[in-house]
């Protein structure tokens, strides 16, 4: 397992262009062909603007939600097997 620490488009302008989701599945592709079997990292729920990104958006790409003890930052899998 990795963990994904940051994934974020500073540009404003450039969000909601499919460029995160691209960068997503480009690390998921990495990992996979590397051998791992899941990726972890912490949404958060209520501001988009942050390096952890919306939670929503992991949800949308096939993270589920793995713990909830921070409400805040739930953490998120996504498993590559």
């Amino acid at each position: 397992m990795v963990f994904l620490s940051c994934l974020y488009v500073v540009d404003k302008e450039s969000r909601r262009k499919g460029i995160g989701e691209a960068l997503l599945r480009s690390i998921i592709d990495d990992l996979r062909t590397r051998g791992f079997n899941a990726v972890e990292t912490f949404a958060r729920r209520t501001n988009p603007n942050n390096p952890s990104g919306p939670l929503e958006f992991y949800v949308r790409n096939g993270f589920v939600i793995k713990d909830q003890i921070n409400l805040e930052f739930p953490l998120v899998t996504f498993f590559l097997s």
